[in-house]
């Protein structure tokens, strides 16, 4: 396969094994009577597989360009906040939004919500209790971190992301699909030879682990 090239028939097998995942997580809060927060969480995380899911389809089939076009960051990070309250508020996660008010940046909004929705639902899944998303402009990049106050990420992925090696695995039920995602999205947004990526560290601002998406 060259390189650059989308493996859809891969893509789609990890997609399905993982929103298989995530209906069992569901099925089983179900059987439990578990609280509505934990069932909201999977079904977000479900519908953001499906998305994943279509992008990459439409990548498959040359069908996904950047659509780019001046935004303000701080509206759009304002509106992934208060999609996520009820639940921040059901788990009891303090959400923080650190951004300057007249931020705006060029950029495809829809692929970059789609990015940054799967990053928060993941941090809010392993948050204790804080939560921060923040956007700042440097070396003329903007970065979008999202932080939690979790057990922060595995080694091994850290590693992978810093080799640029996007590896798919069915252990612990993690295809990784997400991560795939949100470099693919990424590195669709170029700017005078200028590609975008994400980066992931240990420890963030609130002690946990820090996704950031840094665009051109």
């Amino acid at each position: 396969m060259e390189e650059g090239q989308v493996d859809f028939n891969s893509l789609i097998a990890s997609s399905i094994h993982d929103m298989k995942n995530s209906l069992s997580l569901i099925i089983h809060a179900l059987d439990e009577r578990a609280q509505e927060a934990h069932l909201q969480c999977e079904a977000k995380r479900l519908n953001s597989k499906l998305m994943q899911l279509l992008c990459f389809y439409k990548m498959d089939k040359a069908m996904l360009s950047a659509n780019r076009e001046e935004w303000c960051v701080y509206d759009l990070l304002t509106e992934l906040l208060l999609q996520e309250t009820p639940l921040l508020e059901a788990r009891d996660i303090e959400g923080e939004l650190h951004c300057d008010e007249g931020l705006a940046w060029v950029f495809d909004r829809e692929l970059v919500s789609g990015a940054l929705g799967n990053a928060l639902n993941n941090a809010i899944r392993h948050a204790r209790h804080r939560l921060v998303l923040a956007a700042h402009c440097e070396g003329g990049e903007l970065i979008i971190s999202i932080q939690d106050d979790g057990d922060g990420f595995p080694v091994g992925m850290l590693e992978n992301i810093a080799s640029h090696r996007q590896n798919v695995s069915f252990s612990h039920g993690n295809t990784g699909l997400g991560l795939y995602f949100s470099h693919t999205i990424a590195s669709m947004h170029r700017r005078d030879g200028r590609t975008g990526r994400v980066c992931l560290s240990n420890p963030g601002e609130t002690g946990g682990a820090c996704f950031s998406l840094i665009l051109p």
